[in-house]
């Protein structure tokens, strides 16, 4: 299966569980509140309700170890 590039992690949430790739309930629940970061790094300003620095940063933690834990695997 081919994935787009895209900031849309909701998206690429629903392709990984469509390939048999099933992440963690949190990472699925959450990922929509990392997308405007994205927004944010590429055009600058503050979009509204971005999570709180420390909350985002451990949901991208999060992503990144179950990511890890698939390529260690």
């Amino acid at each position: 299966m081919a994935f787009p590039f895209t900031h849309d992690l909701e998206g690429l949430l629903e392709l990984c569980a469509a390939s048999g790739l099933q992440p963690p309930e949190e990472i699925v629940r959450d990922a929509g509140a990392l997308t405007p970061y994205a927004v944010r790094h590429r055009y600058g300003g503050d979009p509204p309700g971005l999570l709180a620095r420390d909350a985002a940063v451990r949901l991208a933690g999060s992503a990144v170890d179950w990511a890890d834990q698939l390529l260690a695997g």
